[in-house]
Protein backbone atom coordinates (compact mmCIF):
# COMPACT_ATOMS: atom_id res chain seq x y z
CA UNK A 1 0.00 0.00 0.00
CA UNK A 2 2.80 1.94 -0.41
CA UNK A 3 2.17 5.82 -1.84
CA UNK A 4 3.66 8.47 -4.17
CA UNK A 5 4.92 11.22 -1.90
CA UNK A 6 2.99 14.05 -2.53
CA UNK A 7 1.13 16.87 -0.72
CA UNK A 8 -1.95 14.97 -0.56
CA UNK A 9 -0.08 12.40 1.54
CA UNK A 10 1.02 15.11 3.95
CA UNK A 11 -2.50 16.29 4.29
CA UNK A 12 -4.03 12.90 4.74
CA UNK A 13 -1.82 12.80 8.23
CA UNK A 14 -2.96 15.48 9.44
CA UNK A 15 -6.72 14.82 8.64
CA UNK A 16 -6.19 11.18 10.11
CA UNK A 17 -4.97 12.92 13.20
CA UNK A 18 -7.69 15.11 13.16
CA UNK A 19 -10.02 12.30 13.23
CA UNK A 20 -8.27 10.91 16.56
CA UNK A 21 -8.81 13.89 18.32
CA UNK A 22 -12.73 12.55 18.15
CA UNK A 23 -12.03 9.05 19.09
CA UNK A 24 -13.12 7.37 22.66
CA UNK A 25 -11.45 4.06 23.37
CA UNK A 26 -14.30 2.50 24.88
CA UNK A 27 -14.12 2.32 28.73
CA UNK A 28 -12.82 -1.26 29.56
CA UNK A 29 -14.08 -3.51 32.30
CA UNK A 30 -11.56 -5.65 33.20
CA UNK A 31 -13.05 -9.13 34.69
CA UNK A 32 -11.82 -10.85 37.75
CA UNK A 33 -11.07 -14.08 36.06
CA UNK A 34 -10.26 -14.36 31.98
CA UNK A 35 -12.21 -17.17 29.85
CA UNK A 36 -9.73 -19.91 28.88
CA UNK A 37 -9.85 -20.18 25.07
CA UNK A 38 -7.77 -22.53 22.23
CA UNK A 39 -7.35 -20.25 19.11
CA UNK A 40 -10.10 -18.00 17.95
CA UNK A 41 -10.28 -17.76 14.01
CA UNK A 42 -12.46 -15.17 12.10
CA UNK A 43 -11.95 -15.74 8.47
CA UNK A 44 -15.18 -14.06 7.67
CA UNK A 45 -18.03 -11.75 8.75
CA UNK A 46 -19.81 -14.67 9.18
CA UNK A 47 -17.63 -16.16 12.09
CA UNK A 48 -18.08 -13.16 13.68
CA UNK A 49 -21.96 -14.26 14.65
CA UNK A 50 -20.26 -17.92 14.60
CA UNK A 51 -18.26 -17.70 17.45
CA UNK A 52 -21.09 -15.10 19.10
CA UNK A 53 -19.46 -12.18 19.76
CA UNK A 54 -21.44 -9.04 21.18
CA UNK A 55 -21.99 -6.32 18.78
CA UNK A 56 -23.72 -6.01 15.35
CA UNK A 57 -20.58 -5.20 13.13
CA UNK A 58 -21.61 -1.29 12.97
CA UNK A 59 -19.42 1.46 13.86
CA UNK A 60 -21.57 2.07 16.88
CA UNK A 61 -21.22 -1.33 17.43
CA UNK A 62 -18.88 -3.17 16.89
CA UNK A 63 -18.29 -6.77 17.17
CA UNK A 64 -15.88 -7.16 20.14
CA UNK A 65 -13.75 -9.99 21.36
CA UNK A 66 -12.67 -9.32 24.27
CA UNK A 67 -11.55 -11.16 28.07
CA UNK A 68 -10.42 -14.76 26.72
CA UNK A 69 -6.55 -16.01 28.28
CA UNK A 70 -5.79 -17.64 24.55
CA UNK A 71 -3.24 -20.59 24.76
CA UNK A 72 -3.13 -22.17 21.58
CA UNK A 73 -2.66 -25.73 21.60
CA UNK A 74 -0.91 -25.03 17.80
CA UNK A 75 1.54 -23.39 18.31
CA UNK A 76 1.82 -22.75 14.98
CA UNK A 77 -1.35 -21.02 14.46
CA UNK A 78 -2.24 -17.56 15.52
CA UNK A 79 -3.90 -16.51 19.36
CA UNK A 80 -6.51 -14.41 17.20
CA UNK A 81 -6.49 -13.98 13.91
CA UNK A 82 -8.96 -11.35 12.11
CA UNK A 83 -8.72 -12.25 8.41
CA UNK A 84 -10.70 -10.65 5.10
CA UNK A 85 -13.58 -9.21 7.20
CA UNK A 86 -15.64 -6.03 6.63
CA UNK A 87 -17.69 -5.48 9.55
CA UNK A 88 -16.33 -3.34 12.56
CA UNK A 89 -14.48 -5.37 15.04
CA UNK A 90 -12.52 -4.23 18.25
CA UNK A 91 -9.77 -6.68 20.09
CA UNK A 92 -9.59 -5.84 23.42
CA UNK A 93 -8.50 -6.86 27.41
CA UNK A 94 -7.22 -10.52 26.08
CA UNK A 95 -4.42 -12.25 27.12
CA UNK A 96 -2.72 -14.77 24.30
CA UNK A 97 0.69 -17.13 25.28
CA UNK A 98 2.15 -19.73 23.06
CA UNK A 99 1.16 -18.91 19.48
CA UNK A 100 2.78 -18.19 16.69
CA UNK A 101 1.11 -14.43 16.02
CA UNK A 102 -0.83 -13.95 19.36
CA UNK A 103 -2.88 -11.72 17.16
CA UNK A 104 -2.97 -10.85 13.82
CA UNK A 105 -4.98 -8.59 11.59
CA UNK A 106 -5.02 -9.06 7.40
CA UNK A 107 -6.83 -7.67 4.59
CA UNK A 108 -9.76 -6.37 6.60
CA UNK A 109 -11.62 -3.17 5.30
CA UNK A 110 -10.36 0.05 5.75
CA UNK A 111 -10.72 1.75 9.54
CA UNK A 112 -13.00 -0.82 10.90
CA UNK A 113 -10.57 -2.45 13.40
CA UNK A 114 -8.96 -1.67 17.02
CA UNK A 115 -6.72 -3.18 18.76
CA UNK A 116 -6.56 -2.56 22.34
CA UNK A 117 -5.78 -3.23 25.99
CA UNK A 118 -4.25 -7.11 25.25
CA UNK A 119 -1.39 -8.73 26.57
CA UNK A 120 0.76 -11.06 23.74
CA UNK A 121 3.87 -12.73 25.37
CA UNK A 122 6.15 -15.83 24.81
CA UNK A 123 4.82 -15.56 21.19
CA UNK A 124 7.04 -17.86 18.75
CA UNK A 125 7.00 -15.51 16.12
CA UNK A 126 5.05 -11.60 16.71
CA UNK A 127 3.28 -10.79 19.40
CA UNK A 128 0.88 -8.58 17.16
CA UNK A 129 0.65 -8.52 13.62
CA UNK A 130 -1.47 -5.90 11.16
CA UNK A 131 -1.23 -6.66 7.74
CA UNK A 132 -2.41 -4.95 4.38
CA UNK A 133 -5.15 -3.32 6.23
CA UNK A 134 -5.58 0.71 6.17
CA UNK A 135 -6.95 2.88 9.38
CA UNK A 136 -6.40 0.40 12.13
CA UNK A 137 -6.10 1.34 16.14
CA UNK A 138 -3.43 0.06 17.81
CA UNK A 139 -3.57 1.12 21.58
CA UNK A 140 -2.23 0.37 25.02
CA UNK A 141 -1.17 -2.97 24.50
CA UNK A 142 1.49 -4.94 26.40
CA UNK A 143 3.79 -7.11 23.48
CA UNK A 144 7.14 -9.22 25.25
CA UNK A 145 9.18 -11.70 25.04
CA UNK A 146 8.62 -12.90 21.75
CA UNK A 147 10.97 -16.27 21.05
CA UNK A 148 12.43 -15.38 17.52
CA UNK A 149 10.59 -12.35 15.82
CA UNK A 150 9.76 -8.72 16.26
CA UNK A 151 7.05 -7.90 18.87
CA UNK A 152 4.75 -5.99 16.44
CA UNK A 153 4.74 -6.19 12.57
CA UNK A 154 3.41 -3.42 10.24
CA UNK A 155 3.80 -4.70 6.87
CA UNK A 156 1.98 -3.11 3.55
CA UNK A 157 -0.34 -0.77 5.73
CA UNK A 158 -1.53 2.84 5.56
CA UNK A 159 -3.18 5.45 8.40
CA UNK A 160 -1.88 2.82 11.19
CA UNK A 161 -2.30 4.85 14.38
CA UNK A 162 0.26 3.30 16.69
CA UNK A 163 0.01 4.75 19.95
CA UNK A 164 0.74 4.14 24.13
CA UNK A 165 1.96 0.37 23.85
CA UNK A 166 4.59 -0.85 25.76
CA UNK A 167 6.75 -3.37 23.76
CA UNK A 168 10.16 -5.08 25.32
CA UNK A 169 12.32 -7.92 25.94
CA UNK A 170 12.22 -9.60 22.10
CA UNK A 171 14.69 -11.48 21.06
CA UNK A 172 15.12 -9.51 17.76
CA UNK A 173 13.80 -5.77 17.41
CA UNK A 174 10.63 -4.44 19.01
CA UNK A 175 8.84 -3.24 15.88
CA UNK A 176 8.81 -4.09 12.44
CA UNK A 177 7.07 -2.00 9.65
CA UNK A 178 7.51 -2.64 6.20
CA UNK A 179 6.10 -0.95 2.98
CA UNK A 180 3.66 1.37 4.88
CA UNK A 181 3.05 5.12 4.94
CA UNK A 182 0.75 7.69 6.87
CA UNK A 183 1.27 6.08 9.81
CA UNK A 184 1.23 7.86 13.52
CA UNK A 185 3.61 6.52 15.85
CA UNK A 186 3.59 8.63 19.66
CA UNK A 187 3.78 7.53 23.18
CA UNK A 188 5.05 3.97 23.11
CA UNK A 189 7.91 2.68 24.84
CA UNK A 190 10.17 0.52 23.32
CA UNK A 191 12.58 -1.02 25.76
CA UNK A 192 15.48 -3.90 26.50
CA UNK A 193 14.79 -5.64 23.36
CA UNK A 194 18.25 -7.33 21.70
CA UNK A 195 18.51 -5.39 18.63
CA UNK A 196 16.28 -2.09 17.73
CA UNK A 197 13.46 -0.70 18.90
CA UNK A 198 12.03 0.06 15.42
CA UNK A 199 13.44 -0.28 12.53
CA UNK A 200 11.15 0.84 9.62
CA UNK A 201 12.10 -0.33 5.90
CA UNK A 202 10.22 1.60 2.98
CA UNK A 203 8.04 3.72 5.19
CA UNK A 204 6.95 7.06 4.13
CA UNK A 205 4.99 10.39 5.09
CA UNK A 206 4.90 8.97 8.93
CA UNK A 207 5.36 11.08 12.01
CA UNK A 208 7.41 9.07 15.24
CA UNK A 209 6.97 11.44 18.32
CA UNK A 210 6.98 11.43 22.21
CA UNK A 211 7.93 7.53 22.23
CA UNK A 212 10.57 6.58 24.39
CA UNK A 213 13.26 4.11 23.03
CA UNK A 214 15.50 2.70 26.17
CA UNK A 215 18.08 0.10 26.83
CA UNK A 216 17.28 -1.34 23.18
CA UNK A 217 20.81 -3.38 22.05
CA UNK A 218 21.21 -2.03 18.65
CA UNK A 219 19.30 1.88 17.15
CA UNK A 220 16.49 2.74 18.96
CA UNK A 221 15.16 4.13 15.59
CA UNK A 222 15.99 2.71 12.13
CA UNK A 223 15.30 3.88 8.19
CA UNK A 224 16.12 1.46 5.47
CA UNK A 225 15.16 1.02 2.34
CA UNK A 226 14.56 4.52 1.19
CA UNK A 227 12.09 5.47 3.76
CA UNK A 228 11.10 9.05 2.84
CA UNK A 229 9.21 12.51 4.36
CA UNK A 230 9.56 11.12 8.17
CA UNK A 231 9.54 13.03 11.08
CA UNK A 232 10.62 12.38 14.37
CA UNK A 233 11.01 15.08 17.19
CA UNK A 234 10.21 15.01 21.23
CA UNK A 235 11.10 11.25 21.30
CA UNK A 236 13.54 10.42 24.70
CA UNK A 237 16.51 7.72 23.67
CA UNK A 238 18.21 6.82 26.44
CA UNK A 239 21.22 3.73 26.39
CA UNK A 240 20.22 2.48 23.20
CA UNK A 241 23.63 0.95 21.12
CA UNK A 242 26.99 0.41 22.21
CA UNK A 243 28.43 3.58 23.65
CA UNK A 244 29.95 5.98 21.14
CA UNK A 245 27.52 4.94 18.41
CA UNK A 246 24.36 7.21 17.84
CA UNK A 247 21.50 6.29 18.77
CA UNK A 248 19.39 6.54 15.63
CA UNK A 249 20.12 5.12 11.96
CA UNK A 250 19.00 6.72 8.52
CA UNK A 251 20.39 5.21 5.57
CA UNK A 252 17.69 7.02 3.39
CA UNK A 253 18.69 11.07 3.97
CA UNK A 254 15.08 12.54 3.43
CA UNK A 255 13.53 12.54 6.77
CA UNK A 256 13.81 15.07 9.59
CA UNK A 257 14.81 14.30 13.33
CA UNK A 258 13.97 17.74 14.79
CA UNK A 259 10.19 19.82 13.93
CA UNK A 260 11.72 22.27 12.00
CA UNK A 261 8.73 24.77 13.09
CA UNK A 262 8.97 24.39 16.74
CA UNK A 263 12.89 24.07 16.46
CA UNK A 264 12.74 21.49 19.01
CA UNK A 265 14.47 17.44 17.98
CA UNK A 266 14.71 14.37 20.50
CA UNK A 267 16.51 13.82 23.66
CA UNK A 268 19.83 11.64 23.72
CA UNK A 269 21.62 10.84 26.56
CA UNK A 270 24.87 10.88 25.16
CA UNK A 271 24.46 14.29 23.80
CA UNK A 272 27.42 16.05 24.13
CA UNK A 273 25.72 19.29 25.21
CA UNK A 274 26.78 21.47 22.29
CA UNK A 275 25.90 21.54 18.14
CA UNK A 276 24.39 18.80 16.48
CA UNK A 277 23.41 15.35 17.12
CA UNK A 278 24.97 13.36 14.28
CA UNK A 279 22.56 10.46 13.30
CA UNK A 280 24.06 6.85 11.72
CA UNK A 281 24.32 6.41 7.85
CA UNK A 282 26.20 7.45 4.61
CA UNK A 283 23.78 10.83 4.40
CA UNK A 284 24.60 12.74 7.25
CA UNK A 285 22.05 13.31 9.09
CA UNK A 286 21.46 14.97 11.99
CA UNK A 287 19.13 16.54 14.84
CA UNK A 288 19.94 20.50 14.66
CA UNK A 289 17.75 20.71 17.61
CA UNK A 290 18.89 18.19 20.59
CA UNK A 291 16.85 18.38 23.49
CA UNK A 292 19.11 19.09 26.67
CA UNK A 293 16.82 17.28 28.73
CA UNK A 294 14.00 14.38 28.44
CA UNK A 295 10.86 15.60 27.42
CA UNK A 296 8.06 15.24 29.30
CA UNK A 297 5.23 13.96 28.01
CA UNK A 298 2.52 15.23 30.77
CA UNK A 299 0.40 18.29 29.75
CA UNK A 300 1.24 17.75 26.04
CA UNK A 301 -1.85 18.32 23.88
CA UNK A 302 -1.49 16.21 20.92
CA UNK A 303 -4.66 16.24 19.12
CA UNK A 304 -4.89 20.27 19.38
CA UNK A 305 -5.47 22.04 16.16
CA UNK A 306 -2.34 24.48 16.74
CA UNK A 307 -0.06 21.09 17.01
CA UNK A 308 -1.33 19.81 14.12
CA UNK A 309 -0.52 22.73 12.21
CA UNK A 310 2.83 22.74 13.01
CA UNK A 311 3.07 19.23 12.35
CA UNK A 312 1.76 19.58 8.77
CA UNK A 313 4.18 22.63 8.46
CA UNK A 314 7.12 20.84 9.28
CA UNK A 315 6.24 17.75 7.00
CA UNK A 316 5.88 20.36 3.98
CA UNK A 317 9.25 21.25 4.71
CA UNK A 318 10.72 17.76 4.34
CA UNK A 319 8.53 17.56 0.86
CA UNK A 320 10.68 20.63 0.02
CA UNK A 321 14.17 19.68 0.53
CA UNK A 322 13.34 16.14 -1.32
CA UNK A 323 12.58 18.26 -4.53
CA UNK A 324 15.16 20.59 -4.11
CA UNK A 325 17.49 17.41 -3.87
CA UNK A 326 15.86 15.78 -7.02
Amino acid sequence: MKKKINIYSLVCIVCFLILLSSINSPTIEVMAELIDSDSIRVLSDSDFITFGFPGTGTVEDPYVIENFDVYSTDINTEGIYVFNTTKYFVIQNNEVTHSFYGILVQEVATGTGKVLDNRCYACKHDGLGVKESSGILISDNILENTVSATALTIDDCSDIILTNNVISGCSISGCGIYASDNLTVYRNTFKDNVYKGITAASVDNSVFYENVFESNGEWGLEFTETSENNLVYHNNFIDNCPVGIAQGRDSSGNNLWYNEALLEGNYWNDYSGSGNYSIEGTFGCCDQYPLSEPFNFEGTNETSFTYLLITLFSLSIIYSIKRKRG
